[in-house]
């Protein structure tokens, strides 16, 4: 599999536990949405959605939100991460927004592929932070096929949501 174990959630180190036997779905189908869950005093919910080709997908892509719901009455700061083992074995960084094959904070999206061209396994483009976002990645790594990110000091203010938004393709 392409993504043996990719993108599950840490919230202070706690792993997000929605399961798709809790999964409902919006959006005529087209998304899953796992939660709400506890974790570190947040509402957490997540979010996958897969358009269709009507939609104006014409290259297969993912869509995750992360939202983050304080319903306290004082502001809630956590670290969150977003990590797990790409399938395919080895893979390498074969492009980044950079123009190189590092992963850095400086990157917006990640290029992985196992380097064999008559592989079964697709290339995998990890877009993680944008121009115009209010927040960017602290921390990243990719080593062999761990991929991992990190954003630091997320504070949801008392009432307040904020949603994190990623795509992989």
């Amino acid at each position: 599999s392409a993504y043996y174990s990719a993108y599950a959630l840490r919230i202070n180190g706690s792993l997000f536990e929605g399961t798709p036997d809790y999964a409902s779905t919006e959006a005529d189908g087209r998304q899953m949405v796992f939660g709400p869950v506890t974790v570190s005093g947040l509402t957490v919910t997540r979010k996958f959605f897969v358009p269709t080709a009507a939609q104006g997908d014409t290259l297969g892509y993912l869509r995750i939100q992360d939202v983050y719901t304080n319903a306290t009455a004082a502001p809630i700061t956590v670290t969150a991460s977003v990590s797990g083992r790409l399938g395919g074995s080895p893979l390498k960084i074969i492009g980044s927004s950079s123009g190189d094959t590092l992963f850095t904070v400086a990157d917006t999206w990640l290029w992985t592929d196992d380097g064999y061209p008559t592989s079964e396994r697709p290339n995998l483009v990890h877009i993680m932070d944008g121009v115009g976002g209010s927040d960017r990645v602290d921390s990243v790594s990719f080593a062999g096929g761990d991929l991992y990110w990190e954003w630091r000091d997320i504070t949801v203010q008392p009432g307040g949501t904020k949603i994190y938004l990623y795509y992989h393709t």
